[in-house]
């Protein structure tokens, strides 16, 4: 059996507990869809991944089904310890032609991506249902370089709001032209192998009996369980203010407070595994799942709870 600390996944940002389902599919998957169709297993509740064609791809689970997924070219893997996911470059030129151009696509409505600040991070093709996420350049749109692609339900806050901030019609067109002519991209996702070693930082974790192994997980545990007290009542603030004006001064400083205590939680959690993981073969009985099952639950909520709000707008 894997202990937690290495089977634990972090959840990913989604679109909202309901959705309907895009217009097109990557690799057989698409939003809606349900996840025993899925080309990679997924037996998680929530999130599952795998490496389709030689795209790493990310898929979040609602109900059986999958909610959104993401195609990471650049970033990290959402398991303890994490894991570098590494392409080659591929340019919003080339990421356009591979995914809204694709057969079977509609023609794309091009437009902003923006989080609830208004800066822009990438480009969302709204009649596709798709975001890319990139740092554009002025001059060079489609040679910017993208390092994920996400796939949302037609109903995602993002898609609406990139209708609003369409790209001016002779620069949409000359970038679709561009993704048109672009060199076709050869997917070669690589995943680095986790370090599981003990480290320095982790030498005031470890534990030399079964008796402190428990001692340092319950009092990391006691430290883990005010952070997530205190960012779950200032996620229910901060959802509450969304729904009125998010852009009044106290909800301005929820949102600020919520951004520190989640980080600060995220960080403090992070603790509980590396714990749990240097110490694993002081735990028998599966001890280490009993201390932790209640905030992996909490855990899950935490995460759940957050994802829902970025899909309202808010912005880590």
């Amino acid at each position: 059996m894997r202990t937690y600390a290495l089977a634990l996944l972090c959840a990913s940002l989604v679109s909202g507990s309901t959705f309907s389902a895009a217009k097109v599919s990557f690799h057989g998957i698409s939003v809606g869809q349900s996840v025993s169709t899925l080309p990679f297993k997924c037996a998680d509740e929530f999130f599952c991944a795998g490496t389709v064609g030689g795209d790493y791809v990310r898929v979040s689970v609602t109900g059986s089904l999958v909610e959104m997924f993401d195609v990471i070219y650049e970033g990290k893997t959402l398991t303890v310890p994490e894991q570098s996911i590494t392409s080659p470059p591929i340019t919003l030129a080339q990421a356009l032609k591979l995914h809204s151009l694709q057969a079977g696509a509609s023609l794309p409505k091009l437009g902003f991506a923006k989080d609830n600040k208004r800066a822009i991070y990438g480009v969302a093709d709204a009649e596709n249902g798709i975001v890319y996420t990139t740092t554009l350049s002025s001059t060079q749109m489609g040679a910017s370089q993208v390092n994920e692609v996400i796939y949302l339900s037609s109903t995602a806050p993002v898609l609406k709001e990139s209708k609003h901030a369409l790209l001016k019609g002779n620069d949409a067109a000359s970038l679709l032209a561009e993704a048109r002519t672009a060199p076709s991209y050869t997917s070669a996702a690589t995943i680095s192998k986790p370090d599981v070693s003990t480290t320095p930082s982790d030498a005031n974790l470890v534990a030399t009996t079964k008796k402190e192994a428990v001692q340092i997980l319950s009092d990391q545990i006691d430290v883990v369980d005010g952070k997530a007290k205190m960012t779950l009542a200032l996620i229910e603030k901060v959802s509450i203010w969304y729904t009125v004006d998010k852009d009044h001064p106290q909800a301005v400083e929820a949102q600020e407070q919520l951004r520190k205590f989640y980080s600060e939680y995220q960080v403090e959690w992070r603790r509980v595994m590396d714990i749990a993981r240097v110490n694993e073969k002081l735990f028998l009985n599966h001890d280490e799942a009993l201390m932790l099952s209640d905030y992996l639950d909490r855990n899950t909520e935490i995460e759940r709870k957050m994802r829902s709000l970025v899909a309202m707008g808010f912005s880590l």
